[in-house]
């Protein structure tokens, strides 16, 4: 994640079990790794006592609008501000990854927040004049998708004449109104993702 003060930040997410989890006796990350109650930035392993350094490290009862609190709220800001910023997730199959980044229906993800906290930077700007659009893609197999085209069709990616990165036929929608433009953008756009199933699906948190 960028930030003003450095230029990639590293936070780490510890889940709960999920009930099927549960059902079986599983110890789960939750009993392989604990948050050191002293340094709130570092994963111990108490299976070998090792302990991990991030910039932050949030256990199972952080909520997910802590953690945008405390390690997204800022890129935002930068983001408003005209540095480019990214928030993703990365994590295996059932790791939590969609339930943090898009919420559950009802809890809110890091999107959610994300959009809504753009909209408080605008509004707590008033003398700026802000122009916003939204695109949304997939990279599935090596090829990129555009999931706001009724089609899906696979997107172009080539290099321009200064040496930049060009999204060819990529759609991109223009926000008029507010938050839900970017919601309903994102909503029309899951319905197209590619979905694969494995065996880790099963036991996933969405």
């Amino acid at each position: 994640m960028g930030e003003r003060s450095r230029n990639i930040s590293v936070s780490v997410r510890v889940r709960p079990l999920v009930e099927s989890e549960r059902r079986r006796g599983a110890d789960g990350a939750v009993a392989a790794w604990a948050v050191d109650s002293h340094h709130q930035d570092r994963l111990v392993d108490q299976r070998t006592g090792e302990a991990y350094i991030f910039d932050h490290v949030f256990g199972p009862a952080t909520t997910t609008a802590e953690l945008f609190e405390a390690s997204g709220c800022e890129v935002i800001e930068s983001f408003c501000e005209g540095v480019n910023g990214t928030i993703f997730a990365y994590g295996q199959t059932a790791s939590g990854k969609t339930f943090t980044m898009q919420g559950n229906g009802k809890t809110d993800g890091i999107i959610q927040l994300a959009v809504m906290e753009i909209f408080n930077q605008i509004n707590a700007h008033r003398d700026h004049m802000y122009m916003m659009k939204v695109s949304y893609m997939e990279i599935y197999n090596e090829q990129v998708f555009d999931l706001l085209n009724e089609y899906g069709d696979e997107v172009k990616v080539l290099d321009d004449l200064q040496g930049q990165l060009e999204l060819r036929n990529l759609t991109w929608r223009q926000v008029k109104t507010g938050p839900q433009d970017i919601i309903g953008c994102l909503e029309e756009g899951d319905r197209r993702r590619h979905k694969g199933e494995t065996k880790m699906n099963e036991i996933s948190s969405r």
